[in-house]
């Protein structure tokens, strides 16, 4: 029995600390098999991605025919950082539209 008073031990915050649940999905990118592991709930996500990926993959074959699997690897992901990188700046335009929008909205309440 340890007294209620006593000071908490180093490890009080280890409680707080959840371990990582995982699980393992195959994926097929390109032809090539492959287990991974990923957070529990986000295999589907994975499925979604692997399948993404593969129609890059088939894209850019059909666009550039002779490009070694490694190049159009490459360019698959080059792709991808570009796309995320735009919708990036897109939800940045939003988001300070929307910040400008309630700051009127502010000012109109208050009277300014």
């Amino acid at each position: 029995m340890t007294d209620s008073a006593s000071p908490a031990p180093d490890n009080a915050n280890a409680d707080e600390i959840k371990p990582l649940i995982t699980e393992q999905v195959n994926l097929t990118l390109s032809g090539q098999t492959m287990r991974i592991t990923c957070r529990k709930g986000e295999s589907a996500a994975m499925i979604r991605a692997q399948n993404m990926v593969n129609d890059k993959i088939l894209e850019l074959r059909k666009v550039a025919p002779g490009l070694s699997m490694e190049k159009i690897a490459l360019l698959a992901s080059l792709d991808f950082c570009h796309e995320l990188n735009q919708k990036s700046l897109q939800l940045k335009g939003i988001s300070d539209t929307l910040e400008v929008r309630v700051k009127k909205l502010k000012e109109l309440l208050e009277g300014n």
